[in-house]
């Protein structure tokens, strides 16, 4: 009975552990993500304010 109930808590806690690692390493990836999407629209904000003025015509996107 306390060999069960040991070997229960045992589990639950190795799994728990597990899921704390994988949202952890999701977490971090996302942020490098967001950083990475951040930086490429500021670039692309940057182009869009430099080329503004360069076409005589309405934008043809």
């Amino acid at each position: 009975m306390l060999e069960d109930f040991v070997g229960f808590v045992f589990s639950a806690l190795l799994g728990i552990a597990i899921m704390v690692v994988v949202v952890y390493l999701a977490r971090k990836e996302m942020l490098k993500q967001v950083k990475k999407s951040e930086q490429h629209k500021r670039r692309d904000d940057a182009g869009d304010v430099e080329n503004r003025g360069a076409s005589d015509g309405p934008n043809q996107g």
